[in-house]
């Protein structure tokens, strides 16, 4: 078992992959470090690029903001109402991450 896989373990199970983010009907964002623009993810193509196994967890992606350098943390949500979850370990874990409040 990976380092990587030992990790995911600590995550809820909805959480883990997008394959299941998807079948839970979750809500995913990203939210970039420098600019601080909150965007909404196409969890379907990211699942159809790279696979319904892959984990959003510890991932970055480069802020979408044209003229931004920034990298973007992905949140979750389970639905409309409910608090956002960063999915980074190191940027608190599964703490809760309230989608008005600045990331790290």
């Amino acid at each position: 078992m990976t380092t990587h896989d030992q990790l995911l373990t600590h995550w809820p199970e909805w959480m883990r992959t997008a394959g299941a983010l998807l079948r839970s009907n979750s809500l995913v964002r990203s939210r970039c470090s420098v600019c601080e623009a909150l965007l909404r993810v196409d969890l379907a193509a990211l699942a159809a690029r790279h696979g319904p196994d892959w984990s959003l967890i510890d991932r970055r992606e480069r802020c979408a903001v044209v003229g931004c350098a920034g990298s973007s943390v992905f949140l979750a949500s389970w639905t409309y109402g409910r608090a956002w979850r960063e999915l980074s370990s190191d940027g608190g874990g599964s703490a809760v991450m309230p989608i008005g409040q600045r990331a790290g």
